[in-house]
């Protein structure tokens, strides 16, 4: 889906306010969160949904401005509003810059490849019990 200049603006600045960044993290307008979602066409209805409950103006004002618009818009229309900030917390969290932050923090690998994940060595006890019982099959006869 294509915005206009004034409605990538207020995307982002929607998504700034739900995830404005800090200790490390970026703004999701720095890491493109509201193009992110404009490009995926699953998310096309939920751009048409939110666009018209966000107030004209809105990317001029302050944070804490914008954070009492958008408690007024989810309170009024929760369910847009709560598929809008799935929408925007899927592009934020799989987006490569808040993974290589959340990695560092926490030194959990975020992305498998090309690494993959080391799973533990195989234990020979779950399957003891099992290993100790009669076939639960029998042979065929042969022909």
């Amino acid at each position: 889906m294509t915005l206009s200049p004034d409605e990538a603006l207020a995307i982002d600045a929607l998504t700034d306010t739900l995830l404005p960044g800090g200790d490390g993290f970026p703004a999701a307008s720095k890491v493109s969160i509201g193009a992110w979602i404009a490009a995926r066409g699953e998310y096309a209805d939920t751009i048409r949904e939110i666009l018209p409950l966000v107030p004209p103006g809105f990317h001029t004002l302050a944070l804490e401005l914008r954070e009492a618009q958008a408690r007024d818009v989810e309170a009024r229309h929760p369910i847009p509003f709560e598929r809008f900030v799935q929408a925007a917390y899927a592009g934020y969290y799989s987006s490569l810059p808040v993974l290589s932050v959340i990695e560092e923090a926490t030194g959990y690998h975020a992305r498998p490849q090309p690494f993959g994940y080391a799973p533990p060595a195989f234990d020979d006890a779950i399957v003891s019990v099992r290993r100790q019982a009669p076939p639960s099959w029998r042979d065929l006869p042969s022909a």
